[in-house]
């Protein structure tokens, strides 16, 4: 009358350090992957070369804006919740680019990805004592 019991299965988490990373580099990733495609999206949309480039000109320019708004937005509600919101926002703008029928909309969900991608790139530097804290 012997039982054996198996042991709980380990689970890994992912060390801070690497989500840290991979979240500081969702906006980068999403600016460069884009660059290659600006010909073909030209010929989808039927647009011109300089209408496509704002799709790049506004993500960076949403960068630059998401940035001014992020660090008083970590200070007053902490750098979790703002981080999670910041890849929320991303998310709805790739769902945006995902189903984009035009190129004003694909712009629109590239700006709204710049917007919530800049969050890890704002958040991710904050310094030692901090980070095991608010991560």
């Amino acid at each position: 009358m012997t039982s054996t019991t198996a042991a709980p299965p380990i689970t890994r988490r992912l060390p801070p350090l690497v989500l840290l990373a991979l979240v500081t580099a969702i906006a980068p990733v999403a600016l460069h992957m884009l660059v290659p495609v600006l010909p073909v999206l030209a010929a989808v949309f039927a647009a011109s070369p300089g209408a496509v480039q704002l799709v790049l000109t506004l993500f960076l320019a949403g960068i630059a804006a998401g940035q001014l708004v992020y660090g008083p937005l970590s200070d007053r509600f902490g750098r979790r919740p703002v981080l999670i919101a910041g890849l929320a926002l991303f998310l709805l703008g790739t769902g945006l680019c995902g189903f984009a029928w035009s190129l004003p909309m694909l712009i629109t969900g590239r700006t709204f990805e710049a917007l919530g991608g800049c969050a890890g790139m704002v958040l991710g530097r904050a310094g030692p004592s901090n980070r095991a804290r608010h991560l």
